[in-house]
């Protein structure tokens, strides 16, 4: 069972880049699964494919999430870029116990990147001031 996962959007392309063969965002999606497989960690972290996940302001959008864990949302990705700070990121994220790391001890790259992120999903009377 993955801790998490890393959810990309497919079709996304990157306004005024050139149009390859597939969208930017398949290719994003390509090169994350090479670099799990080759860090040894997609036992842990997951990767599924979605048509949208409309961050179209910041197109080629990245998001980790996991049970119980905060999760993440990156945008403007380069596909063509070195992605291995995701990976890192990664692991930042599954060393802690829900998935919230301080700015100060964010990777350079998940500072720029970041979107935004949000909180584990709670249910019912476990929301935090809820009734």
């Amino acid at each position: 069972m993955t801790a998490g996962v890393f959810q990309v959007c497919t079709i996304c392309q990157r306004p005024g880049a050139p149009r390859g063969p597939r969208p930017e965002g398949t290719v994003i999606m390509e090169r994350l699964n090479q670099l799990l497989d080759e860090s040894r960690l997609s036992d842990q972290i997951g990767l599924q494919a979605y048509g949208c996940l409309g961050n179209c302001r910041r197109r080629c959008t990245v998001a980790l999430a996991g049970p119980d864990r905060w999760s993440w949302l990156f945008g403007e990705l380069d596909p063509n870029a070195d992605l291995g700070w995701l990976i890192d990121f990664a692991r930042q994220w599954l060393a802690t116990p829900d998935g919230v790391i301080p700015k100060p001890q964010r990777i350079v790259e998940a500072q720029a990147h970041g979107v935004g992120r949000l909180p584990p999903l709670r249910i019912g009377n476990s929301q935090p001031g809820g009734s």
